[in-house]
């Protein structure tokens, strides 16, 4: 089967756990290519929950504020 839009396929192909899927959704928040590494590692370190609750404080942040939560307080909260 074939995918209907052919940045679906790129997207998946790089895609190999859930790890990776929120180390990239972290990613494209932020839109910064070299942070990608720096996402995958917190992520794997910290574990799932710790990463779907600070993409969740990133999202809820960006709508309170308006304007994206700085990489300094995700990595506060990473050496927690």
């Amino acid at each position: 089967m074939k995918p209907l839009n052919p940045q679906q396929k790129n997207t998946k192909d790089k895609i190999y756990s859930e790890t990776h899927y929120i180390a990239e959704q972290m990613w494209e928040y932020y839109s910064k290519k070299e942070t990608f590494g720096l996402f995958l590692g917190l992520v794997k370190r910290k574990g799932l929950n710790w990463g779907y609750q600070m993409l969740s404080d990133m999202k809820d942040y960006k709508k309170r504020e308006s304007k994206k939560m700085p990489v300094k307080i995700l990595m506060a909260e990473s050496r927690h």
